[in-house]
């Protein structure tokens, strides 16, 4: 064995004095603390980006291709189904689905009430796994090659506003000229959380919009389409892409340019997670920094002997690094403990509520980003061991002959 670790050992927590002991356990118990709300911030952070994102994505797909020259709201300028241009979209790397759509604002009326909506027509493309999901009663629509379907799925938070039922019929009211009205069947309502997409969206067949926006029935033409990616962080890249495949009537704008809001939310959850981080790095470092200063002075005594035998310096400060390294240590396995252990009981169980009106979500969702508690894991112990160098340095001035006199 090693001459230093062996001398490590002699000093270590069990051969301290009370103080030093008592000192050795805030500092672990900092590291311990420091590191699970690390985790927890981490993995929270995480949760919601993601569980947020899948939500928009899921419904409002992760890129919109429309004419060049809408104006943002929900009234869709006809395009025509190119399926040259479609092909090629399904060519990029970072491309699932795309789809067709078209939507159109309308006052849906039920008994004595009105309130405003959006239809948004979908065809036999439209990938449901998202709305099945999150379909709390109900079923999809039915949309048979004969006929156009008058079924239509809505938002609960709609549902609730005007007590519409299962199977309950409404109508909806379209401004235009001239005016129109239609009559659907309810045959499925759903919740995503979001408010953006629960309060305004009724889904129904593609071809009520298009007869009643009289588009020429024996040409296809959508309201545009809308592009699912396998990842979301490529969303602007890809909608990049799509831009530069050369059709310069219609523009691509990612889910990050069509609900800038959630994003600079999110974008706000970050800031704050990084500063939880940092703010808790520097606890551990100072209560790891305080007790190895303290045990440098406990042992002054013996630092003088070591001196002088011959000792050079960087094997004393080897020593107690080594015993200061387990101390951090040891507050990383407790830490890791603490931390996971609540975040999988938080996963299993959903104990902690929020309420989803207010942040898009039942409860506290929970990420397990292996990769960043590895990092984080690493990362806390090398910055809490290089942060032990400065107070090690402190050894330097220890002159045998002074601490020799200490009792």
């Amino acid at each position: 064995m090693r001459f230093d670790f062996f001398i490590a050992r002699r000093i270590s927590y069990r051969s301290q004095r009370s103080f030093s002991k008592v000192i050795i356990r805030i500092a672990s118990g900092a590291i311990m603390l420091s590191l699970a709300i690390m985790l927890i911030s981490d993995s929270i952070y995480t949760g919601f980006q993601s569980e947020i994102k899948d939500k928009i994505t899921g419904f409002a797909a992760s890129v919109l291709i429309s004419k060049t020259n809408s104006d943002f709201t929900f009234e869709n300028e006809p395009v025509p189904y190119d399926a040259a241009f479609v092909k090629k979209v399904k060519a990029l790397p970072n491309v699932k689905h795309i789809q067709v759509f078209a939507t159109k604002p309308g006052i849906v009326k039920f008994k004595n009430d009105n309130e405003g909506a959006v239809l948004k027509g979908v065809g036999k493309d439209f990938d449901w796994s998202f709305i099945k999901s999150h379909l709390l009663e109900g079923r999809i629509i039915n949309m048979p090659d004969s006929d156009v379907s008058t079924e239509i799925v809505i938002p609960k938070a709609l549902s609730d506003k005007l007590d519409i039922k299962l199977n309950d019929k409404i109508v909806m009211g379209f401004v235009q000229n001239p005016p129109r009205v239609r009559k659907f069947t309810v045959v499925g309502i759903f919740e995503t959380g979001v408010e953006e997409i629960d309060k305004v969206f009724i889904l129904t067949d593609i071809r009520q919009i298009q007869k009643l926006n009289s588009w020429p029935e024996e040409e296809n033409f959508y309201g545009g389409y809308e592009v699912s990616v396998k990842n979301n962080e490529l969303a602007d890249e890809t909608s990049d892409q799509i831009s530069d495949l050369g059709n310069l009537s219609l523009q691509s704008r990612s889910i990050r340019d069509r609900y800038p809001q959630m994003y600079d939310w999110l974008n706000l959850i970050s800031a704050n997670t990084y500063i939880i981080l940092f703010l808790m790095l520097v606890v551990a470092i100072i209560n790891m920094s305080t007790a190895l200063i303290v045990m440098i002075l406990e042992r002054t005594q013996m630092i003088g002997i070591f001196k002088s035998m011959g000792a050079k310096n960087s094997l004393i400060q080897r020593i107690f690094m080594i015993n200061a390294s387990k101390v951090i240590v040891t507050g990383i396995v407790l830490g890791n403990i603490l931390g996971l252990g609540f975040l999988f009981l938080q996963a299993n169980t959903h104990f902690i509520k929020l309420v989803q009106e207010n942040y898009y979500l039942a409860y506290v969702p929970v990420n397990f980003n292996w990769v960043h508690i590895v990092v984080i894991n690493i990362g806390a112990f090398v910055i809490c061991t290089i942060a032990m160098m400065l107070p090690a340095l402190f050894i330097l001035n220890v002159k045998p002959s002074t601490a020799l006199r200490f009792e």
